[in-house]
C-alpha cells in the first residue's frame, strides 16, 4: 500500500511538471495602431527579442506565447518601441506613439586650447519608403532555395507572403514555385520603411537626368550593370511614372556592398553571383553638374541572384559638385 501510494504521488508530480508548459502556452491576438487609432501594417512583433511575425494590413496579429512571463516587443519605423509583458491577457491592443525622427545626439568636445565646449551638428534620421525590391533566382538546375531578408525596418507588404522567409523551388529560367501556397511567381517582392542617416544621403557621385531621357538612360545603365531586358524592363515600367513627375532627377545607384545599407539577403544555397541594384532618386527643379558615378559590369556565373529596388527621396540630400564642394539639394 505504501509503495502504491508513493507511486501515485510520484506519477502525479511527473504529470504536473510535464503538462505545465503545455498548459502555459496560449494564443495572443490584438491590433496595433497609431495615436489616432489608425491601424499600422507591417509592425515587427517579437517574443523575447526573437522575430516572430508582422501585423497585417489592418494592424492585426496572432501569435502563441510560451508562458505568462513572455515579453512582446512592438517595433515600427517612426514610432516608439513598446514592450509589454503578457501576464494573464489574451488580447493585447497596442497604440504606438510617434518617435522624434531627429534623434539628436549631442557630442561634447572639449577644446584643449580654449576650453570651449563645442557641439557637433546633429544628424537627422530620415524615414524613407523602400520601393519594390524584387529578387530573381536563376539556379543552374531546378532546386529548393531559402531566402531571408536582413532588414532594419518595417515591412509593409510582401508577395508572396513572407513567413520568416521564403521557401521556393527555383528553375533555371527564373520561375519560382512557392512552397507555402504552391503558386508560381516571377520574383520575390517586398516593400518597407527605413531610416536613412544623414551620411547615407550624402553622395560623391551620381547622375542628373531630364525626364525625357529617363528611359534610354535606364536602359543603357541597367543593362551595363548586368540586368537582362526582362529585368530592366520590369524596373523601367515601375519607376518611369515616378521619374516623369519632375523635370529633373538626381540618381545614384547603390550596387554591390553599398546595397547592404538597404538590406541583406540570407540565401541557402548561397548564389555564385549576386547582382543587386538600388536606385536613390531625388527630384530637382533645376539641373547641376555632378561627378558621374563609375558603374561596374559583373559577369553572371553559376547560380545567380538578381535584385533591384529604389527609394524616392523627399528630404534634403547633400551631393558633391564638380568643384569638390557639397551642395544641399
Amino acid at each position: 500500500m505504501i509503495h502504491r501510494k508513493l507511486f501515485r504521488e510520484a506519477f502525479s508530480l511527473f504529470f504536473l511538471f510535464v503538462t505545465i508548459p503545455l498548459w502555459a502556452q496560449k494564443e495572443i491576438s490584438g491590433t496595433v495602431t497609431d495615436c489616432e487609432r489608425n491601424p499600422l501594417p507591417g509592425v515587427s512583433i517579437r517574443l523575447n527579442d526573437k522575430s516572430v511575425t508582422f501585423s497585417d494590413s489592418l494592424g492585426r496579429y496572432i501569435l502563441t506565447v510560451p508562458d505568462t512571463n513572455t515579453v512582446i516587443t512592438y517595433r515600427y519605423i517612426g514610432k516608439q518601441t513598446e514592450k509589454i509583458k503578457v501576464g494573464n491577457r489574451e488580447i493585447i491592443d497596442v497604440s504606438l506613439k510617434q518617435e522624434d525622427l531627429r534623434l539628436i545626439k549631442m557630442n561634447k568636445i572639449e577644446s584643449e586650447k580654449s576650453g570651449v565646449m563645442i557641439m557637433n551638428e546633429p544628424k537627422q534620421v530620415k524615414n524613407i519608403m523602400v520601393r519594390k525590391p524584387v529578387i530573381y533566382l536563376y539556379p543552374e538546375t531546378e532546386r529548393m532555395v531559402s531566402v531571408k531578408i536582413k532588414y532594419d525596418g518595417a515591412l509593409s507588404f510582401t508577395y508572396p507572403l513572407y513567413e520568416n522567409g521564403w521557401q521556393v523551388t527555383a528553375t533555371p529560367g527564373g520561375l519560382l514555385k512557392n512552397t507555402s501556397d504552391g503558386r508560381e511567381y516571377a520574383y520575390l517582392f517586398w516593400e518597407g520603411e527605413k531610416h536613412y542617416r544623414a551620411e547615407e544621403v550624402t553622395y560623391d557621385s551620381g547622375f542628373v537626368v531630364h525626364k525625357d531621357s529617363i528611359v534610354p538612360f535606364l536602359q543603357e545603365n541597367l543593362s551595363f550593370m548586368g540586368l537582362t531586358p526582362r529585368e530592366y524592363n520590369d524596373f523601367i515600367v515601375y519607376w518611369t511614372p515616378y521619374l516623369m513627375q519632375q523635370e529633373w532627377h538626381f540618381i545614384h545607384f547603390r550596387v554591390g556592398e553599398e546595397y547592404d545599407v538597404i538590406s541583406e539577403n540570407i540565401v541557402s544555397p548561397a548564389p555564385d553571383t549576386a547582382i543587386r541594384v538600388f536606385m536613390d532618386c531625388k527630384g530637382l527643379e533645376t539641373p547641376f553638374e555632378v561627378n558621374p558615378q563609375q558603374l561596374q559590369a559583373p559577369a553572371r556565373k553559376g547560380f545567380t541572384l538578381v535584385e533591384w529596388g529604389g527609394a524616392e527621396l523627399t528630404q534634403p540630400i547633400r551631393v558633391k559638385g564638380v568643384d569638390g564642394e557639397y551642395l544641399n539639394k
